[in-house]
């Protein structure tokens, strides 16, 4: 009992003192630790009902489940209560169910479980993603950018199919550059934490990594999305009647340094409204999910 008091306020007080360098390493072993798959704290705090991974301490390398926070004056967790998962391979007998588990960890010990999901996996559901969105949306856009061309917004009847127009020059708009730029983030992000001089488990680090992630991974998809946005425009407000037509006023028609200047130009103007428009997107957005979080 004299044990387990002092274990439990060692955690409350976040005193680790009390435990062995070995103990808080791992009792996997170096090699096996070093495989441990999970977000670090910097881009995922844990949550009530996330499936998590203790990463420090005797338990390192248990999965569970968090059912509890417990936090202090300034509402930030200090503690976390984890249902720890049934191993199958510790029972007396062999295959036999070890005993359920529930521990109370500090919250810098436990951290969100990651998948083993690659860049490409990544990038091709972020791609998918973009071509439902665009494909379900493309009527919608059509209507406004008729509308703001002083045209009626519905065409003549029989021809409802022109709702669809300019849908390749759309999808090369939002497609490869969205899938570039969540993929792309996610991945620069996790590369971030995980630099030497970096405290990757801080949680107050966590806009720190994202917005410099997403500025980087927005910038090189705009000259990409440019020429095709600028595609888009000219089938959707009628000066030009198809891709090819779009494709040709683009490219071909003006000179290859008037292209490239016209290009920059428009890239320069969206990261002067994008940089900062992404920025105050993800720091709101940040803030209000930690005050609502319940």
């Amino acid at each position: 009992f004299i044990s387990l008091a002092y274990d439990r306020f060692c955690k409350v007080g976040q005193l680790y003192s009390g435990y062995s360098n070995d103990v808080l390493r791992s009792p996997l072993g170096l090699e096996a630790a070093n495989q441990l798959k999970y977000k670090r704290l910097a881009l995922a705090q844990p949550r009530a009902r996330d499936d998590v991974l203790i990463i420090i301490g005797p338990d390192r390398g248990k999965t569970g489940k968090v059912i509890d926070l417990e936090a202090v004056d300034d509402n930030k967790p200090r503690l976390a209560v984890v249902k720890l998962d049934t191993d199958w391979k510790r029972g007396p007998l062999g295959n036999v169910a070890s005993m359920q588990e529930v521990k109370i960890y500090p919250y810098t010990w436990v951290a969100v479980r990651d998948t083993d999901i690659s860049f490409g996996q990544d990038f091709l559901a972020a791609t998918l993603a973009a071509v439902i969105s665009c494909s379900l949306t493309l009527p919608i856009d059509n209507v406004k950018v008729r509308l703001q061309s002083g045209l009626p917004a519905f065409p003549a009847e029989g021809q409802f199919g022109e709702l669809f127009a300019g849908l390749p020059s759309n999808l090369g708009q939002y497609c490869i550059p969205g899938g570039i730029f969540l993929a792309g983030s996610n991945l620069l992000a996790s590369w971030a934490v995980t630099l030497p001089f970096v405290d990757g488990n801080n949680p107050d680090l966590k806009l720190f990594f994202l917005i410099p992630a997403g500025v980087l991974a927005n910038s090189l998809t705009m000259p990409i999305r440019v020429p095709f946005e600028e595609m888009n425009k000219l089938i959707q407000t009628g000066a030009a009647q198809s891709e090819v037509e779009a494709f040709k006023k683009v490219f071909l028609e003006r000179s290859m340094r008037e292209t490239s200047t016209n290009i920059a130009t428009l890239c320069i103007i969206g990261l002067t409204r994008g940089i900062p428009f992404g920025a105050l997107q993800v720091a709101t957005y940040e803030f209000f999910k930690e005050k609502l979080a319940v």
